[in-house]
């Protein structure tokens, strides 16, 4: 479970994500993601925390991800700066990552949940993104994906800050 983060951020992780989309036009795009369903982003690493040390150990005897799709619609507030909103559908699946038996898994779980289950539920965020020059951005946003909530997921609602750079 080595983590490149390690060698650059020592005592931080990053959870894996992938969003990807289409834009139409300036204004209106759609968008679809996929990230676990414990999705921390980027954060420091906590020694006492049963659930990062059992990342760190390996199998938990369950997997879990979440996926949505949402359109999205991109405002101009001023020339460097853009506000955004986005609205669709989410849905979050738990299963046995197949490493443990199904005892096993039920005494594991977290919040009364095990293998199979599947939720689904809205989703929306609101953001903005301030160009600092052609190549490089500041994002935030708010954002909740109702389908997450059965599982008190840690991605169910989340404020997120990032930085981008263009080539």
């Amino acid at each position: 479970t080595a983590n490149p983060n390690d060698r650059q951020f020592t005592g931080f992780r990053t959870d894996p994500r992938l969003v990807i989309g289409y834009a139409f036009n300036n204004y209106l795009a759609l968008e679809t993601g996929y990230s676990h369903l414990r999705d921390e982003g980027f954060h420091k690493i906590d020694p006492y925390s049963p659930i990062e040390r059992a990342v760190a150990a390996g199998p938990l005897g369950a997997k879990s991800h979440t996926t949505y799709l949402a359109a999205k619609i991109t405002v101009p507030v001023s020339e460097r700066l853009t506000a955004y909103g986005k609205l669709g559908i989410a849905q979050s699946t738990v299963t046995n990552d197949g490493f443990a038996t199904e005892q096993q898994a039920k005494r594991r779980r977290d919040g009364g949940v095990f293998a199979g289950e599947t939720s689904k539920g809205g989703y929306g965020a609101l953001g903005a993104r301030y160009k600092l020059n052609d190549r490089a951005t500041l994002n935030g946003e708010v954002r909740t994906n109702g389908s997450a909530n059965k599982f008190r997921a840690s991605n169910a609602s989340a404020v997120q800050g990032s930085v981008g750079f263009g080539f």
